[in-house]
């Protein structure tokens, strides 16, 4: 149960107490849900923890990104749906360009992207 507790505590939704998480966790891959296959819970425990920091890895990038990042899910939910068997996207991170004079950009307005401000206001004409 200690690795669960260190995935639990990770995680960045919405949680309950430990044993309730934890006799959720074994009883869903025990029972699970949408066909999934039966799981045995000590081969599982190993890849949440991995599984919730590239996830939150993720989230993290989206939002630099200035791209949308839904609300994070319940904890419950998470191992419902096994959000640990979820692929991560590509480690490659799409590079902007400024619209302006094409060097690497950090911000955005609508769909322009800039790297500067003084891009931003030669883009306005100031």
């Amino acid at each position: 149960m200690k690795k669960f507790n260190l995935a639990r505590e990770k995680f960045y939704g919405t949680k309950r107490g430990l044993e309730t998480e934890y006799a959720n966790f074994v009883y869903r891959c025990k029972k699970p849900l949408n066909n999934y296959p039966v799981l045995d819970p000590e081969k599982v425990l190993p890849l949440l923890l991995p599984a919730i920091e590239s996830q939150i890895t993720v989230r993290e990038q989206a939002r630099e990104r200035n791209e949308f990042v839904p609300p994070p899910k319940n904890f419950q939910t998470w191992i419902n749906n096994r959000c640990w068997e979820e692929e991560s996207p590509s480690k490659a991170v799409r590079e902007h360009k400024c619209c302006v004079c094409g060097k690497k950009a950090n911000s955005r307005t609508s769909n322009d992207w800039f790297c500067s401000k003084v891009c931003h206001k030669k883009k306005l004409g100031w």
